[in-house]
């Protein structure tokens, strides 16, 4: 019969010669540092897409009022009637006001092949608008 072996159990490395020890106000400093950039960088990404849904909400608007042509048929009611509707649906931040703000920040900036490219989505159906290039924009 062979002869068992017993092997020691142990760590490779001793505790205290695994890594140097840190003081806990670096260790608070690192923490505090690590959620202050993450917390940045959410707020920017929320802004960015807060931005692009504003842009088109205010495109959705502007294209059904045109409905293809170069003038709206006013009178209809229509961003009372939306307002209702999204805020019964979405809840709050869907005021009269604030779709007039949305369709005015999309025919300020109508940019469209930008936006869309940063969403990677299309809207559904073609722009009545141009997307002619500004002078300041690349050709991409």
């Amino acid at each position: 019969m062979a002869k068992r072996v017993r092997r020691r159990s142990g760590a490779l490395v001793k505790p205290e010669a695994a890594a140097p020890p840190l003081d806990y106000g670096a260790l608070v400093t690192a923490i505090g540092q690590a959620h202050q950039t993450a917390q940045r960088h959410a707020v920017e990404a929320i802004n960015v897409s807060l931005t692009l849904r504003n842009w088109l909400i205010g495109y959705h608007i502007f294209e059904y009022e045109q409905r293809g042509s170069d003038r709206a048929q006013y009178g209809a009611r229509l961003l009372d009637n939306l307002a209702k509707d999204l805020r019964k649906r979405l809840g709050r931040g869907f005021s009269r006001r604030y779709l007039e703000m949305f369709r005015q920040f999309y025919l300020c900036y109508p940019i469209a092949k930008t936006v869309f490219s940063q969403l990677g989505t299309h809207p559904g159906f073609p722009p009545t608008t141009s997307t002619t290039a500004l002078e300041w924009q690349d050709e991409a």
